[in-house]
């Protein structure tokens, strides 16, 4: 199986990565891409290692249930699929979904003009 590395945006813009310093924990910090492998400390100046993390997410996306309780929306647009649970048709979800997406639009409209 191969695999293929895509970059989005240039690929020399520099990107947030985290590193870990022996002596004062886990930081993060702004670098060139490639992230290099070994830094010094923002704070100690001692080397410190690069962590591979996953992506960062500005907004959750979805809305998680643990034991049953549904979390809060973070923000209305949130996708919640409880509707699906409790039976709604997949067609009449995506209509519901599209209609607040075009309420969420024209009111974004409305304050920008």
């Amino acid at each position: 199986m191969t695999y293929t590395v895509k970059l989005r945006g240039s690929s020399s813009a520099p990107i947030a990565a985290d590193y870990m310093c022996e002596t004062c924990g886990p930081f993060e910090t702004i670098v060139a891409r490639p992230a290099p492998d070994e830094i010094p400390c923002d704070q100690c100046a001692a080397p410190a290692t690069w962590l591979p993390c996953a992506p960062r997410i500005k907004h959750p996306l979805f809305v998680s249930c643990h034991r049953g309780k549904a979390d809060e929306k973070p923000y209305p647009e949130a996708c919640d699929t409880e509707p699906l649970a409790d039976g709604m048709p997949l067609h009449e979800w995506k209509k519901r979904r599209a209609e607040m997406w075009n309420a969420h639009d024209y009111a974004e409209f409305k304050r920008n003009t």
